[in-house]
Order: C-alpha cells, then structure tokens, then sequence
C-alpha cells in the first residue's frame, strides 16, 4: 500500500514543480524506459507443457512425468528461427527474463523420471540445441546473446536440486559444493544472473540450499537465486511429489505438522528470492495471499532477512503487494475436453502482466522486503 501510495505522490509533485506551468490536460508517463532491474520472469513451463498437442496438456494435467513436455522444450520451439518466437510481452519483455525450466539440459529421447539423477548435468545434447555448442559455458553464452537479441532482459535457468549421476544421493557436501562451484562460475561468464533451484534429492535439504546461495554471493555476486518450499497447488492436500502428511484443512501453517511452514521460514533466512509455489488457476488469489499472509506473520522474528518474493503467475496480487512474479501463461494451450482449464481465461489475459510490470519498475525500490514486515 506504501507503494501505491509513493506513486500517487510523485505524479502529484510532479506536476507541481513546475508553478505557472498549466499542466493540467499533460499526460505524465512515471513509468521509467529504461529496463527494470526487478527479477520478474517467464518461464517456459506453461508453454512447452502445452506447445505441440493435447498430449501435453493431458500428461501435466494428470501429473505424470517430466520427460514427455521436456521433449519440446527444443531451439525449433521455443527460438524458431532465433526470434525467441512463440512468447508475447513486446511492451516488457525488456523488464523480463525467460527462466528455461525442467528439461532445457536434459538429451532428446531420456526419460529422466526414471533416472532421476540424470537431470542435473546442466549440460545439453546439441540434439535438443543444434545452435548451441555441448559446453555449458557455450551453451549458455549463445542462449543468453538469443535472447537479449529478442528484446528480452536475459536467460534464466532451473538448476535441479543435486549433482550430475548422483544416482544414490552419496556425494559429499566438498563434491556438491565443487559441482555448483563450477556451474556459478559458468553462469557469471555466460551473464546468466536468474537461477531458479528445483528440489530433486538435494532441494529439499535447507543446507543444500543455503549452501548454492554462499557459492554464489562468493562467485557471482549479480545472481538471483530463488528458492522455494515446494508442494502442490493445493495447501494441506495429497500430491504426487509431497508428503503424505496433510489433514485437508487448507492451512500452509499446519501443512506436513508445521513442517511446510518451518522449512519455508529456514529458507528465507538466505534467499535472494523466496517463491510460494505451485498453484491451481481457480484459486491463483486465495492460495499465494494464504501462504504469503502465513510466511510473514512466521518470520517476524528474522529482521535480517532481506529476499523478496515471488507469488507465482498472479500478477494482481505482485502489483498490490509489491512482489515479483514468474509468468506461467501460455496463450496457445489449447482446450482438453472435460478439463474444465483455465476457466479465467487466463492464457489470454496479458494486460495483467503488463500493468504490473509497468508499475514494478516504478516502485521497485520499495519492494516489501522481508525486514519490513511488522
């Protein structure tokens, strides 16, 4: 509300600094051109979830595995002839990352949902990326220059929770800590700046995690971490990659006994960027203001903490409380018989991206920092 408040007052200064001056039929444009240095995102998830055919949309609306939508996430799709084609946003995607997500470095034709430990090489088959070259750092030097080229800020990547081949979870903490070392250090020479870390064996290890930010403040000081608690999009409710543990009470706080609530509190201690997860279209608001309104009333006591958060692809709510957001809409899902999908219409709706993102650059400065709160 602060913010909202600031933005009021500037255009009212503003058009007051000026005295003998009629301004009062002037439009006054607050909203800064220059790219925003906020970390809001696309991820590709929604769209190569949702990109070739219905098989997709049924595969993740049934939460099966990982590796059929990974198939598309491919240079044809999503950067064509190097345009970066398939994405809208032309009036922010200045202001946006892309964040490349499960499966931009895993081979053609691996189904990682049985070889899970596969999933953490970072490193992909020019297969997938006949542009790209099969070295990380190449790889992702010529990804990000595609990008920026398309008018977008830069590329972001989903780094799994573990190391390359750990198939039974064994490395030593010095091994994991030489692994990401080096990855970190690839990224800084890449200009990759926005990782967004998945859970796989190790994301789940608070220490795991605050481990990756320590790498990173000390080898690449201009990288944005987001860490997250994980879950479902329903809170206290079964779900196929969660816990057993929940009471169908729809409470974050008692959620796997207070576990749920513990962990997101332990993680925000160190993230650059704390995400409050997966949600169901339906209840986009509910859901993230529950968990966001949970999360700061636990944390009062951790005046250090200095991360912003992120409320998933609600952009309504990022505006009014000054969050960021990670875009998941893809305007070209197409309609599943009996799904029920995407009853908002939300796929269609960009003017709440583009509102949001406007007024973020605006008030950025004031984001709600976590040491604020109380």
């Amino acid at each position: 509300m602060r913010s909202i408040i600031r933005v009021i007052l500037i255009g009212f200064v503003y058009s007051c600094v000026q005295p003998g001056k009629d301004r009062s039929h002037e439009v006054i444009n607050l909203v800064p051109k220059d790219a925003g240095p906020s970390p809001g995102y696309f991820c590709t998830w929604g769209a190569h979830n949702y990109l070739v055919d219905n098989s997709g949309v049924s595969n993740s609306l049934n939460l099966r595995e990982h590796a059929v939508p990974a198939e598309n996430l491919n240079q044809q799709n999503i950067l064509g002839s190097g345009d970066c084609r398939i994405f809208e946003f032309d009036q922010v995607r200045k202001d946006l990352f892309i964040v490349f997500d499960v499966g931009w470095g895993v081979p053609t034709g691996l189904n990682f949902d049985t070889a899970r430990y596969l999933s953490g090489s970072m490193i992909d088959s020019n297969k997938k990326f006949p542009l790209l070259k099969n070295r990380l750092a190449n790889l992702l030097r010529t990804l990000n220059e595609l990008i920026k080229k398309s008018g977008w800020k830069e590329a972001g990547i989903r780094v799994p929770g573990q190391a390359s081949g750990n198939r039974e979870n064994h490395d030593s903490m010095d091994q994991l800590k030489q692994f990401f070392r080096d990855r970190i250090l690839w990224s800084r020479e890449t200009g990759i700046d926005y990782w967004q870390i998945g859970n796989r064996s190790k994301g789940s290890v608070p220490g795991f995690r605050r481990m990756l930010s320590d790498k990173a403040r000390g080898n690449h000081p201009g990288l944005w971490e987001e860490h997250s608690m994980g879950g479902g999009p329903l809170n206290d409710e079964a779900c196929p990659w969660h816990t057993d543990n929940f009471h169908h009470q729809g409470s974050l706080i008692i959620w796997d006994d207070g576990n749920k609530v513990k962990k997101a509190i332990e993680e925000i201690e160190f993230s650059e960027i704390f995400r409050t997860y997966d949600v169901t279209t339906r209840l986009s608001i509910p859901i993230p203001l529950h968990r966001v309104a949970q999360i700061l009333n636990a944390i009062e006591r951790l005046p250090e903490s200095k991360g912003l958060i992120n409320c998933e692809d609600e952009p309504l709510l990022g505006a009014v409380l000054g969050y960021v957001f990670g875009i998941m809409r893809y305007p070209d899902k197409p309609v599943v018989e009996g799904s029920g999908y995407d009853s908002f219409n939300v796929k269609n709706n960009f003017d709440h991206i583009i509102i949001n993102q406007k007024q973020t650059k605006i008030y950025y400065e004031d984001f709600i920092y976590l040491s604020d709160v109380g």
